[in-house]
């Protein structure tokens, strides 16, 4: 929003694992602060980016300006736990808020949606970020709320 918007989106691939594992790591450390989180596990974090590459997808955004990764959504097709239909579950939607935007964020779902050809998408979000209204708007409907206990 206070960026110029000069961005790009791409499909990622090996050679952006580190810059995905240090966005993720930033998302950690900003915008989920105050969530309680455990810490990340470096090795098991970017084995899971790789599990992703290989089983699914991971669109970025970078800054055109800076050459930085600025946000991602990484997807992959699974089955429901009761049944052989398939549907496509978003992993991870992030971007930095000063990017963040309602046509960024539609066209980075577009690309899951593409992906998905016609399977239902899914999208979990744990994070306690508000941010029911703008997936509404984007055509996903509420299945719920995500809950926590610590004991």
């Amino acid at each position: 929003m206070g960026q110029s918007m000069n961005v790009h989106l791409f499909t990622a691939n090996r050679k952006n694992i580190e810059e995905i594992y240090d966005l993720i790591v930033y998302l950690k450390e900003t915008d989920l602060d105050d969530i309680g989180f455990p810490e990340i596990d470096e090795t098991k974090l970017k084995n899971y980016i790789k599990s992703i590459l290989r089983v699914g997808k991971i669109i970025c955004i970078k800054d055109l300006d800076s050459e930085k990764i600025v946000g991602c959504c990484m997807y992959s097709k699974a089955e429901y736990f009761f049944s052989r239909s398939q549907l496509v579950e978003i992993n991870l939607i992030y971007i930095k808020k000063e990017y963040r935007n309602y046509p960024l964020v539609k066209r980075v779902v577009e690309s899951v949606k593409k992906y998905a050809d016609g399977l239902p998408v899914f999208l979990y979000i744990s994070t306690a970020q508000g941010f029911d209204p703008v997936f509404k708007k984007l055509g996903f409907d509420s299945m719920g709320g995500s809950w926590r206990y610590y004991g």
